[in-house]
């Protein structure tokens, strides 16, 4: 099973036999001056333009392409082409065309490439007025998102900065009546985001228009990561053949920033109200509020007062007592967290019309979302299964829906599918790719809601985690490796234990007989049991809860005394003391093969699954069921290494559940 998931994915850069290439570069900024050539190569840029360089190099030497279509420049690039780029132009690399470090200069691909082959086309598929226009929008984004930024930061603790923020916005807009500078620089700021991607589709198109008019030369584009998907979308619609490379130190810089800036742009015109579990692009301006419960019925005049404090300003307070289909269940809950205000649908189906919330834009006959087509597959990880073959697949299982501008991960969709081919989650109805709308761990990429029974799942959030424990931890090793040996382990623990959390068992009775105890007490309000749907309803609450008679919170006091046992170990440079103050370690485990890390353990010896099953019994639960599954789908981390190496790459030790819990729950 462990190589059949090892073989879900085949990363490699070959090309497929398309007639138009595009090759993903990060390039220079063009300010950047590399004549110094060994210092240059300390660029980050390096590695991705040295490789772009020697595939294209091999490719026109075996006459695979006769074309390369250049970004950055307009025209035609040769012997009388006079513009410098990063400090080289084409009669100063002419002059060093033979020197054994001409592929190491890090000057413009496409030029280079004129310069070694003199025969090749090199076309300049941009428009200079097109250039300056997108380098001033996003100048523009950046600007505006600055002021927008620090108006907010200082308005409520630095009044005279805010005053001295808000002249500067006036002296740059004199004609216009700015009475509130901290929506007028959003606005700004979000309109030139608009502007620049707009230009980025018109500069695309004359690459489109060369590409077709060279289709039969095998054209290669070579292109920043911002124009890629357009490009894509463009190729698609005509039925043309295309290929997409991503060469060695790509990274996705720019795309992420840009992302990220719209995602922060997009989020404060929401002024911290997000809405849960409620359909694509929802508007509580235009749901049909009616048949309104009791307030007394359903909140103590206590809650009543902070929950009239939570809506003032962000939503009506009547929306919190209604009932369209008169069910007795209310139509929404409402609860403050870290990230702001969220608006829950409580009621799964608010008009009674046997369609979930999730895929019905309709309460009634009044529309109150919009449920757009499928968005694209994105493909982080180079799987080569088909999209739309587990796509097909998938939708005869679960529905899969996209929220908040999120796209599905091609990895985490083929996972997910071989999953369900062998085991029965009935309790899972949506697939939901989106953003958090609570502030969950740093490793939470997975959030099974049991009242939709959509499991929702943060592609942005896993993919900013891989690539930052690639940088941090995996620097130097293949991609495909660390795929192989991270990434697919993580996807499948990370998704088995939230589906686990959609299962019928009576968790806290296992719990109690593998060393759970705690206390309860009764809920005296009324907000949080009445008109609910019957799996939120809250009568108690736990308090007191350990394991093996230790709160979490010892229970990580101890593993900070193991972590620092470990790095003063580990920092002993002298054999032999080392291994003396091993043996001495209160941490050190039984297995003798030679390595050290594999001699010291902290879940392994406590035969525990992980730190955060210990947080509380339902974590414990999923925790112990993705341990079992995990032993299914990788057999060797039975092995005590393989589950000591898991322990330290994942923080996970799969053997730490007795196997008689493994019987009943998963190898049945």
């Amino acid at each position: 099973m462990r190589v059949f998931f090892l073989l879900l994915i085949l990363l490699s850069c070959e090309k497929d036999k398309g007639s138009i290439t595009i090759v993903k570069q990060w390039h220079l900024s063009p300010d950047a001056v590399t004549t110094d050539i060994a210092n240059s190569k300390n660029i980050q840029q390096y590695e991705n333009q040295f490789d772009i360089y020697q595939k294209l190099k091999k490719d026109i030497e075996s006459k695979e392409t006769k074309v390369i279509i250049a970004e950055g420049c307009e025209g035609e690039l040769d012997e009388n082409f006079s513009l410098v780029y990063n400090g080289w132009s084409f009669k100063n690399l002419k002059k060093l065309v033979n020197d054994k470090k001409f592929d190491e200069i890090m000057a413009p691909v496409p030029l280079k490439l004129k310069v070694k082959f003199p025969k090749i086309r090199v076309l300049c598929g941009d428009n200079n007025l097109l250039i300056d226009e997108n380098l001033k929008a996003i100048s523009d984004v950046r600007g505006f998102t600055g002021f927008y930024q620090r108006l907010v930061e200082s308005k409520n603790t630095d009044l005279a900065k805010f005053k001295k923020y808000k002249q500067q916005l006036v002296s740059l807009f004199p004609k216009e009546k700015i009475q509130d500078p901290i929506k007028f620089s959003l606005e700004k700021a979000i309109l030139a985001l608009d502007r620049f991607e707009e230009l980025i589709k018109k500069r695309n198109q004359s690459f489109v228009d060369l590409a077709l008019k060279y289709k039969d030369q095998k054209p290669v584009i070579i292109i920043g990561g911002l124009h890629i998907k357009n490009l894509e979308q463009r190729f698609h619609i005509k039925n043309v053949k295309y290929n997409v490379i991503t060469p060695k130190g790509y990274a996705n810089d720019e795309q992420k920033l840009l992302y990220a800036m719209k995602e922060i742009l997009l989020e404060a015109r929401k002024v911290g109200l997000t809405y849960f579990q409620v359909p694509a692009k929802f508007n509580i301006l235009n749901f049909p509020v009616k048949n309104k419960l009791i307030a007394k019925n359903i909140m103590t005049d206590k809650e009543k007062v902070e929950l009239i404090k939570l809506s003032k300003g962000q939503f009506n307070f009547d929306i919190l007592l209604s009932d369209f289909d008169k069910d007795g269940i209310r139509d929404f809950t409402v609860s403050a967290s870290d990230t702001g205000i969220v608006l829950s649908a409580e009621d799964p189906d608010w008009d009674n019309d046997g369609i979930d919330n999730l895929i019905d834009p309709s309460v009634g006959s009044t529309e109150v979302g919009f449920l757009g087509p499928d968005s694209e597959v994105d493909n982080s990880y180079y799987s080569k299964g088909s999209t739309l073959k587990i796509k097909s697949e998938l939708k005869q299982k679960v529905s899969l829906l996209e929220l908040k501008g999120s796209r599905h991960e091609l990895l985490v969709l083929e996972i997910f599918l071989n999953l369900l081919k062998k085991r029965s989650f009935k309790h899972v109805k949506f697939l939901v790719a989106a953003k958090p709308s609570f502030s969950y761990g740093e490793n939470v990429f997975f959030s099974y809601i049991r009242q939709t029974q959509s499991l929702e799942y943060y592609p942005e959030k896993l993919n900013q985690y891989i690539q930052r424990q690639f940088q941090k931890r995996f620097r130097g090793v293949a991609f495909v490796k660390y795929i192989e040996a991270y990434v697919i382990p993580l996807v499948i623990h990370s998704l088995t234990h939230e589906l686990a959390h959609s299962l019928d068992y009576d968790f806290e009775s296992m719990a109690k007989k593998s060393g759970w105890s705690w206390q309860e007490k009764a809920y005296t309000g009324k907000y949080l049991k009445q008109a609910r749907v019957l799996n939120k309803i809250i009568h108690t609450s736990k308090y007191n809860l350990k394991f093996r008679q230790k709160t979490y919170q010892q229970w990580n006091d101890d593993n900070r005394l193991y972590l620092a046992d470990v790095n003063k170990i580990l920092s002993i440079k002298n054999e032999k003391k080392r291994k003396a103050q091993l043996h001495s370690s209160h941490f050190k485990t039984n297995i003798k093969d030679g390595v050290i890390e594999h001699e010291l353990s902290f879940l392994f010896n406590n035969n525990i699954p992980s730190l955060y099953a210990l947080l509380k019994p339902s974590e414990w639960f999923a925790e112990s069921y993705a341990a079992c599954l995990f032993v299914l789908y990788f057999p060797e981390s039975k092995a005590d290494v393989r589950a000591i190496e898991l322990e330290h790459l994942l923080g996970f030790n799969p053997k730490g559940v007795a196997n008689n819990f493994c019987r009943k729950l998963v190898h049945q």
